[in-house]
Parts: structure tokens; C-alpha cells; sequence
């Protein structure tokens, strides 16, 4: 059957007028989509909306009472906002940092350079740093040498128990020179690690870091910045069952989940928690108190602190 070149010149017409009438409706069924889901993440966030101003002040003049220097940081991931009191100071975080080498740790695993798996030997010059025996916190020092543990096995010490010989392990596997470079890729600009822990008697500079810093390491880890979901998950478990739940978590009912990590010198009192809930997104918050007067009153100001904080988040 043949057509005539008029009756062509109609179909290929209605053709390009139905080719045109797809293509203003995909653009604008896409333009409702998206506009739809602002508005959708515009009533979302207005669900979890604070007077972070209010809090600030009332943080402020809780802090002008204290005889304590304190530095917060606070950031929200319900509505990407944050506080930060004194944040920026910097000061010797003690085991605090040890997140920092989970962190890059978990960075290698992910890009196929460790394995979770892969098992070390506890040796006897593992328990000391030069002629300083390795003590504090932890289980390693009292363990016998040859004992045998897989680099999973070491990271949770490190961070559930706070283990100073598991973490100086850490270090040692995936590099200070990485940690430092992973911290920069961060963008942790006041972060730097020179020592082991316990590393005592040296020439180098003491590490430091800032409540600031600290708290965008979390910010990081919960946005599996670098790292992959099961390892997120796993290390979220670490942090839930650290033994420090005196500070932040302290005045926090049961049926909300803090992941957190502590650290304690004469210098420092800190600790740094992700706070999960069941019907909003989680907060970080970081609270460092220096050269603590007393230890239990500088624990309670970190407690009191979080409460008011917690208190002001609406939740239920």
C-alpha cells in the first residue's frame, strides 16, 4: 500500500506534535516531583525545628556559672544546623581521638587494603612505649603475649574498652602518617596525631584536636562518609557498648541509643555521642571540659549540659 507524500507530511505533523506533548509533560510531571519532594523535606524538617538561639543562651550562661572551661559542639541531622561554644579551642583529646583511627581504619577496609579478618599477634613490645609500659584503660596489659586477635577484635577494644596497647596496634597497622592525611581529607584542620598513647617520655608535639573537629568525625561516620554500611554498623555497635555512659548518656532514658566514646586525663574530661531516636533523625554532640577542678563535678556539668539539650529536641 502506498501513501501519498500529503498524507506522510500528516502523520510525521502528528507525530512531532505527540514527541512534543511527551516531552512538556515529562518536563513538567518532573518539576512537580521536585518541587514536591522540597516541600515534603520543608514539612519534614519544620517537624524538627529548634530555637537553637534560645539553646544557645541557655548553654551560655550554664557554662558563665561553671567554673570549668567547656567546649561544645552540637549538630543536628534533622535539619542540618548546629552550635558550637568555644569549639574551635584547641586541646589534648585523649582517647577521644581513638575514633579518628577507627575511622581511617574502616576507610582501608572499604578500599580493599585491610581486612577485618586478618589476625595479630600481641607482643610483649606492644606493651610499652620506649621504656613506658602501656596502662590505663584496657584488657591487652593484663593478656598474655602471643595471644592472637583479628584487627576487628583490636578495633573494638579499642573503642568499647578504650584498650590504650589496642589502639597503639591500630595505629601501627593502618599508619599515623594515614590517620593525619585522613583527618585532612576530612577537612579536621585542627586535628594532628604525633603520639601513641602513653607515648610519655618524647620530643614530639602532644596530639590535639577540638570539640569541633571531634563532633564532624561523627557527623562523617553517620553519613558513612568513606566507609561502607557494614562497617557503619559495626562500628555503631562499638559505641553502644562502650562502658562510659555517665556523661552524655547519663540522664538519657534507656529507650534511646547513644553511641559514644569517652576520654579522661588531668588535662580533659570529654566525651562524644551520636543520640538516636525513634521517630527524628539522630544529633552529634561533643562535650570537652578542661583541666577538670574535680572529676565528678566536671562529669555532672557534661550530664547536665546534654540534658538540656536533649530536653529542648522535640521528640517523644
Amino acid at each position: 500500500m502506498k501513501f501519498s507524500g500529503g498524507f506522510k507530511n500528516k502523520i510525521a505533523v502528528i507525530l512531532l506534535i505527540f514527541l512534543v506533548g511527551f516531552f512538556v509533560f515529562y518536563l513538567f510531571s518532573g518539576r512537580i516531583s521536585k518541587d514536591q519532594r522540597r516541600n515534603d523535606r520543608q514539612i519534614e524538617e519544620a517537624e524538627y525545628i529548634i530555637n537553637l538561639e534560645e539553646i544557645e543562651a541557655d548553654l551560655i550562661q550554664e557554662i558563665s556559672e561553671s567554673p570549668h572551661d567547656i567546649y561544645i559542639d552540637f549538630y543536628d541531622f534533622a535539619v542540618d544546623e548546629k552550635i558550637s561554644i568555644n569549639a574551635h579551642r584547641p586541646l589534648y583529646p585523649a582517647s577521644l581521638i581513638k575514633v579518628l583511627f577507627m575511622l581511617t581504619a574502616f576507610e582501608q577496609v572499604s578500599e580493599g587494603r585491610l581486612d577485618l579478618n586478618e589476625t595479630y599477634t600481641l607482643k610483649e613490645s606492644d606493651k610499652y612505649v620506649k621504656d613506658t609500659f602501656v596502662s590505663g584503660t584496657g584488657i591487652l596489659q593484663f593478656e598474655e603475649t602471643g595471644n592472637i586477635y583479628t584487627l576487628e577484635e583490636l578495633i573494638e577494644l579499642m573503642i568499647s574498652k578504650s584498650d590504650n596497647i589496642a589502639a597503639n596496634m591500630v595505629m601501627d597497622i593502618v599508619g599515623i602518617e594515614e590517620i593525619n592525611s585522613h583527618a585532612q581529607k576530612l577537612g579536621l584542620d585542627d586535628t594532628k596525631v604525633y603520639r601513641k598513647m602513653y607515648e610519655i617520655e618524647s620530643d614530639k608535639p602532644s596530639n590535639t584536636s577540638t570539640a569541633g573537629d571531634l563532633n564532624r568525625m561523627l557527623e562523617y561516620f553517620e553519613k558513612r562518609q568513606g566507609i561502607e554500611e557494614s562497617l557503619y554498623i559495626i562500628g555503631r555497635e562499638m559505641m553502644y557498648e562502650t562502658e562510659g555512659k555517665k556523661r552524655i548518656a547519663y540522664y538519657i532514658d534507656d529507650e534511646y541509643q547513644v553511641a559514644n566514646k569517652t576520654g579522661t586525663v588531668d588535662s580533659m574530661l570529654g566525651d562524644m555521642a551520636l543520640i538516636y531516636f525513634s521517630d527524628r533523625p539522630p544529633v552529634a554532640l561533643t562535650i570537652m571540659v578542661r583541666s577538670p577542678l574535680e572529676y565528678e563535678k566536671a562529669r555532672e556539668e557534661i550530664s547536665r549540659l546534654s540534658r538540656l539539650i536533649f530536653d529542648a529536641l522535640p521528640h517523644t
